[in-house]
C-alpha cells in the first residue's frame, strides 16, 4: 500500500491500497470509515499518517481487542442471568445439545477454572 515507499501510509495510500487486498467479486474488506477508524485508533502521534510501527502496534492491538469482543459475546452466551457469571445451571442450559451433559459436568468445568472458589466463573476466569 505504501506507494511513496516513506515507510508510513497516509490516508489515501490506504483507501486505494485496500484495494489490493480484494479478492474478484467480493466485498471489501474494509470500508472507508473503517480506514478512518483506524487511522483515528492506530495515529499514536496525530500527524495524520500510520507509520510502519504505529501499523503494526495498531493492527495487533486492533486485533487483541476483537478476540477480547468475541470472548465477551461467549462468555454472555453461557451468563445465562446476566449477571457476570457463568454458574452451572447456566452452562447446562447452553450445552444442553451435548449427549450426556448433567449439571456434574457442567459444575467440574466451572470448578475448574474457578480461581477465587466462588462456585461460579466470572470473565477474567473464563478467558
Amino acid at each position: 500500500m505504501n506507494i511513496n515507499n516513506n515507510e508510513a501510509l497516509s490516508r489515501q495510500e490506504m483507501v486505494d491500497g485496500k484495494e489490493k487486498f480484494r479478492i474478484d467479486g467480493s466485498e471489501e474488506i474494509m470500508t472507508d470509515e473503517d480506514v478512518d477508524n483506524f487511522i483515528e485508533f492506530a495515529d499514536i502521534n496525530k500527524d495524520g499518517v500510520i507509520s510502519l510501527e504505529e501499523f503494526i502496534d495498531g493492527a495487533t492491538e486492533y486485533e487483541r481487542m476483537s478476540a477480547e469482543e468475541q470472548l465477551k459475546d461467549a462468555f454472555n452466551l453461557f451468563d445465562k442471568n446476566n449477571d457476570g457469571f457463568i454458574e452451572a445451571p447456566g452452562l447446562l442450559e447452553a450445552l444442553s445439545f451435548l449427549p450426556n451433559f448433567e449439571i456434574e459436568k457442567a459444575q467440574a468445568i466451572i470448578d475448574e477454572y474457578d480461581v477465587n472458589k466462588d462456585g461460579k466463573m466470572d470473565f477474567d476466569e473464563f478467558k
